[in-house]
């Protein structure tokens, strides 16, 4: 009798302790954070002439479009018009030159260029590229 009461004590100890242990943990994987993914990103034209602008700015990027939630696609801020996979299923992004050069940018400098987004998965990307911005020769209408 004295030996099963030690036993069943016994179990409800390690039970209790199991049990707090598992409370101290930390959160699972439901609760995990965002991951931030940096990719590689190549801007077309590489040298933006304000003057003879065309009608869009190409951000190609080094990340998988079926990933990409292309609604979060920005460039500075500016949403993509377009988004889409190129021969290899990279992203490609094209902005509107007119909201491109909405943006503060240095003339006859290099110029901070930043292209963010989400994956489906709600993981955050972006990548960086500096383009010279010049304003040369008649503007074309």
């Amino acid at each position: 009798m004295l030996l099963r009461m030690i036993k069943a004590t016994c179990l409800t100890t390690v039970c209790c302790i199991a049990l707090s242990a598992m409370m101290l943990q930390p959160p699972s994987q439901c609760f995990a954070q965002e991951k931030s993914l940096e990719i590689e990103i190549q801007i077309s034209p590489h040298v933006l002439n304000l003057r003879k602008m065309g009608n869009v700015v190409t951000v190609h990027a080094d990340i998988d479009y079926g990933l990409v939630d292309a609604k979060t696609v920005e460039l500075n801020g500016i949403e993509s018009s377009s988004c889409f996979s190129d021969d290899r299923g990279d992203l490609v992004a094209k902005f509107k030159m007119k909201d491109i050069i909405g943006l503060d940018l240095d003339i006859g400098e290099k110029n901070d260029f930043e292209l963010t987004g989400t994956t489906k998965d709600e993981d955050v990307f972006s990548g960086n590229e500096s383009i010279k911005v010049i304003e040369e020769g008649n503007l074309k209408k």
